[in-house]
């Protein structure tokens, strides 16, 4: 037929990344022109889309394997290869503007022949925005699981879901945001749904729930002697050491027992080793193939990982890429906490921190917790007091403002003044509270609201304040519970831990509240999930503490406070000497 032009041969996804692709320097500790072959086990991530037979499939992996990669190769390729309307979803709407503008972006602008179909988007005449790019024969819009707007619209034909077990258990009141989201490509018979995430608690994380329901594909090496193909894991694992100090780690083989060093495996042929017969892909790999990670850097974060069970919980998700078997229902010894309360000897027992406090309103009262901060988070509870009064009215307001006035002798007699409050705003006496923090100082006096939403971070601060005038500070407290959790449970002394005072402040009773709130297994819309629960059981000693954990965390995050440059001179007050008297105490009120 004369005129007519042969459709170029279709490549793989992994082909289109090797020959089109290159990574830019902001983003990719080795710019220039991308390699599958630096990382094997992504190509048959990425080309399992290439088969027609495949709809769906599912990453469920380790931090360190180069996973958004793989989203920005995939796209990539649907854009100039096979363009079609395409979605990808984030945990949140910010987080999706942030992919747009420090990943996608880049990677459009240092890969010709993206740059040549999707265009200069810092054009007036531009199509494309942030959160959607425009090209021949399709777009990409990036969305928010926590927007349910975003998830209902267009038909989409490639649905791309990252880290999707920090979505939330609902998009608004619309539903499992990632339901939603695959109901976008019914439509299309030729869709693919791609999940990606790093794992969560077992029995609730999604990612896991959807590798259950795949081909449970395990990334394996073969074996130098046996040449049996098989995952290294920690239980092969076998320590090198000298002086009692780790030097080098190698890995043995689970069907002949021979051992061989990290540098023999890596060079041995590997594969993906399917578990069963599905329609659907589920691959999962952790930190120990990646080529960015060696095994003795691995083992060495998991000896400091193991000292609490706040930190192993990261590392077995992170690191290992495998569900945290969480103990839904356990409780912190009331007594135990009690019994191992310490005599300071000034107000604030060491040097070298930083106070902040916390204020929990109820209907009859104002409760105050001050805390101490060092290094690593290292914490100490210095004063727990209730005042008593009339929220209305500016009396008890008064009491309160003159208590977070209070300054705190430490062992040399310096005398420090709180740095920062949280006080809670989630009650009936609002409008008070925010008229209390601009009173104190809108960033010294910070008004908060909870929410329990899993995953979100300790405290999200705001950019600028609200039309009442003051910084209104969402805190995920889920999150914060569960870091609180796991350092009361830590029994030595160092990061993390929380000393107690002995101290009428600190009675039984405190204790008590202070564990009286847990974890237990409900159905929260459709989906059984972990939820925190105290009953009908005061736990405001738990609250308080989730609120001052804020408050360091905005110290740090916000403000520029670094816990291990921390002097005391830069918290000093006023001028005390060694031989100054002591800050008066006041008599407690508690209980």
């Amino acid at each position: 037929m004369t005129g007519w032009i042969a459709p170029p041969p279709r490549l793989l996804v992994s082909e289109w990344a090797d020959t089109y692709r290159r990574l830019p320097a902001e983003s990719s500790a080795e710019p220039g022109r991308w390699q599958t072959d630096r990382a094997p086990y992504q190509r048959e991530m990425m080309d399992a889309l290439c088969d027609p037979s495949v709809n769906e499939v599912i990453i469920k992996t380790s931090s360190q394997i180069g996973k958004t990669e793989i989203l920005l190769c995939i796209i990539g390729y649907y854009i100039h290869h096979d363009p079609c309307p395409i979605l990808l979803v984030q945990p949140t709407l910010d987080m999706a503007q942030a992919f747009s503008k420090d990943r996608l972006a880049p990677t459009i602008r240092d890969t010709p022949a993206l740059q040549e179909v999707v265009g200069d988007t810092r054009s007036r005449k531009a199509e494309s925005t942030i959160l959607q790019k425009t090209f021949p024969g399709g777009h990409i819009t990036m969305s928010g699981a926590n927007s349910p707007a975003s998830l209902a619209s267009r038909p989409i034909r490639v649905v791309l879901q990252d880290e999707v077990d920090r979505f939330p258990a609902s998009a608004g009141k619309e539903g499992d945001p990632c339901r939603l989201a695959d109901k976008r490509c019914t439509t299309f018979w030729n869709h693919k749904k791609i999940k990606v995430s790093t794992p969560t608690i077992a029995g609730e994380s999604r990612i896991d729930l959807a590798y259950q329901d795949s081909t449970q594909e395990i990334y394996s090496l073969q074996c130098p002697d046996c040449e049996e193909f098989q995952q290294i894991k920690r239980d092969v694992l076998v320590h090198r050491k000298i002086e009692n100090k780790l030097v080098g780690v190698d890995a043995s083989c689970r069907q002949c027992g021979c051992v061989h060093p990290e540098s023999v495996w890596r060079t041995q042929p590997a594969k993906w080793v399917a578990q069963q017969e599905h329609t659907k892909r589920g691959f999962h790999l952790n930190e120990y193939v990646s080529p960015w990670r060696k095994w003795l850097e691995i083992e060495l974060d998991f000896l400091e990982a193991k000292k609490s069970k706040e930190t192993l919980k990261t590392f077995v998700n992170t690191v290992l890429g495998e569900c945290w078997e969480d103990d839904a229902g356990e409780q912190i010894d009331a007594d135990m906490l009690y019994n191992r309360r310490e005599h300071y000897v000034a107000d604030v027992p060491v040097e070298d921190v930083v106070l902040t406090a916390s204020v929990d309103v109820q209907d009859d009262r104002v409760e105050l917790q001050v805390e101490a901060w060092r290094e690593d988070e290292e914490n100490y509870k210095i004063s727990y007091d209730r005042f008593y009064g009339d929220l209305s009215k500016p009396g008890i307001w008064d009491v309160l403002e003159k208590a977070i006035n209070q300054q705190y002798s430490t062992p040399s007699g310096i005398l420090l003044d709180l740095r920062l409050i949280m006080i809670d705003s989630g009650g009936h006496y609002t409008d008070e509270v925010y008229a209390f923090s601009k009173r104190i100082g809108t960033r010294r006096c910070i008004p908060i609201k909870g929410s329990s939403q899993s995953g979100k971070p300790v405290a999200s601060f705001p950019r600028k304040r609200t039309e009442k005038g003051v910084y209104l500070t969402m805190i995920g407290t889920d999150t914060a519970k569960e870091i609180i959790t796991a350092r009361l449970s830590n029994n030595e002394p160092g990061p993390g831990y929380v000393h107690f005072p002995v101290s009428e402040q600190f009675d039984p009773t405190y204790f008590v509240h202070l564990t009286n709130e847990r974890k237990v297994k409900k159905y929260v819309k459709g989906r059984l999930t972990t939820v925190w629960d105290a009953g009908k059981r005061r736990q405001e000693p738990f609250d308080l503490s989730v609120y001052n954990l804020a408050a360091v965390r905005v110290l740090q995050q916000h403000m520029g406070l670094k816990l291990d440059e921390l002097s005391t001179s830069t918290e000093v007050i006023a001028a005390a000497s060694a031989t100054a008297a002591p800050t008066q105490r006041r008599k407690s009120t508690y209980w």
